[in-house]
């Protein structure tokens, strides 16, 4: 499956999940808010209770009778006070300031602690008779309860609570911390398993661009090889002895190079499982440096300059045979990626403890955006549709890096594009040197 259906998919799942929570939340919510709702419409009735109980005395004949008038004159469903005494032509005088010392001792009854307001109306005028509290500017962010008709519907008793998403939202915050972490672990896990399904799909296509390359690479040096065992079955050259043995050369530096990508591969794999034993030792370098420079030279098939500043008694802690194929490595690529002539500089320097071997080309450089990746396994045959693609399978500078790391250093890469590249293998040395 391509990467954009995956991602695709996965958002839309994402998304699901959210819009799900998100629902969820707001279910809880309004439950919370519903609840609230019902305590702040039973609160000043019972308040209203207390205070009727407080003026009439307990052993008064008058009851409290409450019921809801959804008439259509009320605009809002209304809660009717009827107060039946033995002269109900009376009117039962309330006091709005008790009403409200007895509606706070409910709230704290019920655990309600939030700022509130309560306002007696005129419903004749709209206008307010009296009120307890401070009101605040705007009806936004307040939860009102149902108005109380009293005094046969001539006035009306409203509540409202003017924080009351505060303490909502406080009985919601362990759920939002759960929503939280939930949807990070859950975006954490597909953001992974993004990556690990991207990461097949790279080693995928990069297994199969190094099949390719690697067929490639074989096929040539066996094509050579046939070709010049049939020249010499054929018996044509039993008269002509040098090209007999320019045969024999070709075929038997082919075998080699096979050899050299099949020990290359181990190699890479041992590192890979730390099982590659090193046999380190104290070596000279010229002959290493001066030995590959020749070779390469000869077989360039351009002109290669090398300027080799190692001095004879030059010695480093290494395992020759490992460090040889490393360099080598580092001046075919010289070769490889440069221009009609090159100049390779070999040196030899001590620096804080350890050997710097320094190989620099003016070849194309490399650009600054590939330079964190150019030690990458298959970095060439994962680079198979690219315009400047070269031979190879990517294995050099990876066996290269591997390599140097087996023996404690570590590799320094100095490149400006179009200018020069500059690899610096950094050895320690041994102790007692």
């Amino acid at each position: 499956m391509k990467t954009i259906s995956i991602k695709l998919i996965t958002g839309i799942g994402l998304t699901s999940v959210l819009i799900l929570q998100f629902l969820w939340l707001h279910n809880i919510y309004t439950l919370h808010r519903g609840e609230l709702k019902e305590k702040i419409n039973s609160a000043p009735l019972q308040a209203l209770q207390w205070e009727i109980g407080n003026h009439t005395g307990s052993n008064s004949t008058e009851t409290l009778h409450i019921q809801i008038d959804e008439t259509k004159v009320l605009p809002t469903k209304y809660y009717h006070v009827e107060v039946a005494r033995d002269f109900p032509e009376e009117r039962l005088p309330l006091s709005l300031e008790r009403i409200d010392s007895f509606f706070h001792a409910e709230l704290n009854i019920q655990q309600i602690h939030s700022d509130y307001y309560l306002t007696q109306i005129d419903t004749q005028t709209d206008e307010i008779v009296e009120s307890s509290g401070k009101k605040p500017v705007t009806r936004w962010g307040i939860l009102e309860s149902e108005p109380i008709s009293l005094a046969n519907g001539s006035e009306i008793l409203k509540v409202a609570l003017t924080s009351p998403y505060r303490m909502i939202f406080g009985k919601m915050i362990f759920l939002f911390f759960a929503t939280v972490i939930i949807l990070g672990l859950v975006v954490y896990c597909i953001i992974y398993q993004i990556r690990i399904i991207a990461r097949q799909n790279r080693i995928a296509c990069i297994r199969e661009d190094f099949s390719h390359a690697m067929i490639h690479d074989m096929k040539s040096p066996i094509n050579t090889i046939m070709v010049g065992l049939n020249m010499l079955h054929s018996e044509k050259l039993l008269d002509k002895p040098e090209k007999r043995d320019n045969y024999f050369r070709i075929a038997s530096e082919e075998c080699q190079r096979l050899l050299s990508l099949a020990d290359k591969v181990l190699t890479l794999a041992k590192l890979e499982q730390d099982s590659l034993t090193l046999h380190k030792q104290q070596i000279l370098l010229k002959p290493i440096v001066s030995d590959l420079a020749e070779k390469s030279a000869s077989k360039a098939g351009k002109p290669v300059k090398f300027e080799i500043r190692v001095n004879s008694e030059d010695i480093v802690y290494a395992d020759g045979d490992y460090l040889k194929e490393a360099i080598s490595n580092l001046i075919e690529n010289a070769i490889k990626y440069s221009g009609e002539s090159v100049r390779i500089d070999i040196k030899r320097t001590v620096h804080e403890g350890h050997d710097h071997i320094s190989i620099r080309d003016n070849g194309f450089g490399i650009p600054f955006k590939d330079q964190k990746k150019i030690f990458n396994k298959f970095e060439r045959a994962s680079a198979a549709g690219r315009k400047d693609r070269a031979k190879g399978l990517g294995l050099g500078l990876n066996y290269v890096n591997n390599v140097i790391r087996a023996h404690g250093g570590h590799v320094i890469l100095r490149s400006i594009e179009g200018e020069y590249s500059e690899f610096i293998l950094v050895l320690p040395r041994q102790k007692n040197m």
